[in-house]
């Protein structure tokens, strides 16, 4: 059954499928290893930085961080968004299993294009991002890339649940969005790309709200994040 879904989201502009001939999309781990996680019991500390900051956009309350979807985005020629708040990926063991970075995102979106998720991301021209977006008026699960300032969406999918709990899991040379809907009874593959990262440096780890209201945009709630290996999808 994973199989067939991944072929049938197959990056059209990827051929290889190395790990998928072989009946292994994921690196085994027997359980969850987390290398870092914030239950976000206090302001985004040490660790921590923001791109483009706006203090008056995010806030801690009640265990979870909330960040404003402000208008601005990064897609392609564009540099406007605002509030990336980044950290570098933890070290680590390949032979650990593949690293990956979720969080549960909750957020009600007045416009299209209002969206909240993660990223890996490199800079404003070189990321993919997993994020709960509104397109045509219904709640989707996007999955894109931008590579070199050309950007991609591998995974569009309609889902109306109220909240998410997603995931990024980095392969050497593939990314797979993975999704839990509130009230779902497992983990869900939505797609996979080919890695526009062929070595970790740099590249960090962030969490966004964008492209809201300009005169009363929303706000995005973050909550459980965390990066490390979890046990791959069944």
């Amino acid at each position: 059954m994973l199989l067939a879904l991944a072929l049938l989201l197959q990056d059209p502009f990827d051929s290889a499928l190395p790990g998928l001939a072989q009946g292994r999309p994921f690196t085994v781990v027997a359980q969850d290893k987390w290398l870092f996680e914030d239950k976000f019991a206090a302001a985004p500390g040490k660790g921590y930085s923001w791109i483009r900051a706006d203090a008056a956009a995010s806030k801690v309350e009640k265990g979870a961080l909330h960040l404003k979807a402000l208008p601005g985005t990064i897609w392609e020629k564009t540099a406007t968004q605002k509030n990336l708040l980044v950290r570098d990926v933890p070290a680590y063991k390949e032979d650990e299993g593949s690293i990956a970075v979720e969080v549960t995102v909750t957020n009600v979106m007045a416009v299209d294009g209002e969206q909240a998720g993660l990223m890996l991301y490199l800079d404003d021209d070189h990321y993919l991002k997993l994020c709960r977006e509104r397109v045509g008026g219904k709640t989707q699960i996007v999955f894109a890339r931008e590579v070199a300032g050309v950007a991609v969406c591998p995974v569009e999918r309609n889902d109306p649940a109220a909240s998410h709990k997603l995931r990024i899991r980095w392969e050497p040379n593939k990314v797979y969005a993975e999704m839990l809907p509130a009230g779902g009874p497992k983990w869900l593959v939505a797609g996979y790309c080919e890695s526009p990262f062929r070595k970790p440096d740099g590249v960090k780890v962030a969490l966004y709200a964008c492209g809201g209201k300009a005169d009363a945009p929303g706000w995005a709630q973050f909550t459980d994040f965390r990066v490390g290996h979890p046990a791959p999808v069944e």
